[in-house]
């Protein structure tokens, strides 16, 4: 199968033919709840929700990590960060791998002052940084303690925020797993087919949709490896001298 693109409609590997044939369209002739505009829209919802769910595409900032400041308690976030799944702070080679909180939690920890405590960071939380994205305000990684020691790598290891659709162009689906085309599909069509007011192709599709979801989640293989090269070792090593 060929590889998924936007458009144009009269291509039948495309996002705007597939959907618009299964709302039951003319993929050439789309109606008021097929434009380009609407099913661009929900796929860029979409894509990202996959991302979410199924972690199919993960990143790193390796290499161009930031930091750590005395004093300085939050951090950006990659620009092409959707979701963090591991932060580790500390010496090169000798990293420390965070646990992730919320700031109820850094309360009960570190008391109410968690947010100016200084010393080696062992937690994560994500915050409000109202002076982030040239002032328009942006969320963050936060440390808990504070780092008392300057210069140490921050390394973060995330789900890759999809690249959105303009409408217009006719790209090939950014940055999700080619395995779920067709959750993508069954999910832009489910959320045409609620605008339509018609719950019978609005129930099925989402749940073609998920069934794709939960096949690829159940399989494993969120990753290009065989199943075979997976480690599947689960010991404990030391690296003590």
């Amino acid at each position: 199968m060929s590889q998924l693109v936007l458009g144009p409609a009269t291509t039948e590997q495309s996002v705007l033919c597939q959907v618009r044939r299964k709302c039951k369209v003319n993929p050439t002739s789309p109606d008021a709840y097929t434009s380009d505009a609407t099913i661009v829209a929900y796929a860029n919802e979409e894509m990202q929700r996959l991302a979410s769910e199924c972690r199919s595409i993960k990143s790193s900032n390796i290499g161009l990590e930031q930091l750590t400041v005395v004093g300085q308690r939050m951090y950006d976030l990659p620009s092409n960060c959707l979701e963090l799944v591991d932060v580790y702070v500390g010496a090169p080679n000798a990293q420390i791998r965070l646990s992730q909180g919320s700031t109820e939690e850094m309360y009960n920890i570190y008391g109410p002052g968690y947010f100016t405590r200084n010393g080696q960071p062992f937690h994560y939380y994500i915050d409000w940084d109202p002076t982030g994205n040239a002032g328009q305000g942006t969320y963050a990684l936060a440390l808990a303690m504070v780092p008392n020691v300057a210069g140490f790598p921050i390394t973060q290891f995330f789900v890759l925020k999809p690249a959105l659709f303009t409408v217009g162009t006719n790209t090939a689906v950014p940055q999700i797993d080619d395995r779920l085309d067709q959750a993508l599909i069954y999910g832009i069509a489910a959320q045409i087919m609620h605008d339509k007011r018609d719950p019978a192709f609005e129930g099925l599709y989402s749940q073609k949709r998920q069934e794709y979801v939960q096949k690829y989640n159940d399989s494993g293989r969120k990753s290009r490896e065989p199943l075979s090269m997976l480690n599947n070792n689960f010991q404990r090593y030391s690296f003590e001298m």
